[in-house]
């Protein structure tokens, strides 16, 4: 915790979102090798440290943003709507991927049947990618 005393908001959460690819890519070599018990155990990390940054930021980030555009007399919806609309956006992408993981996984599927659903998982990387973008860019810039 020491060694972030000094850094900004956005690299903190640089590294946050650092940490949570690392998870994402032991899920999907897990997939890889239809290592369904080790693609549960990653999924359900990246999912818990996912849910408690969301929550997180809903309870700190949020509040701090409106209240600096209340400052600047700036609209906030546009912001709150961008930041719950992403987040939103990131549960349902995961909600398919436990639903598609568990069917796979029942149903001890081959590396064709994964590649049929390739997409479910790897959708997750690009919307974390523009959520993220989003962040880096825009929401916490105006914090630091």
């Amino acid at each position: 915790m020491e060694a972030l005393r000094n850094l900004t908001l956005c690299e903190v959460n640089r590294r946050i979102h650092d940490e949570q690819e690392e998870i994402r890519l032991d899920f999907l070599s897990a997939l890889l090798v239809l290592d369904w018990a080790q693609a549960r155990l990653c999924f359900d990390r990246f999912r818990q440290e996912f849910s408690l940054h969301v929550k997180r930021e809903e309870a700190h980030v949020l509040p701090s943003l409106r209240t600096l555009l209340e400052k600047r007399e700036e609209p906030r919806e546009k912001w709150d709507a961008h930041l719950q609309g992403d987040h939103v956006i990131l549960q349902r992408s995961l909600t398919r991927i436990d639903d598609t993981l568990r069917a796979l996984s029942e149903s001890r599927a081959s590396h064709r049947d994964l590649a049929r659903e390739l997409d479910t998982f790897v959708q997750l990387g690009r919307v974390l990618e523009h959520h993220h973008q989003r962040e880096d860019r825009v929401i916490y810039p105006h914090l630091d």
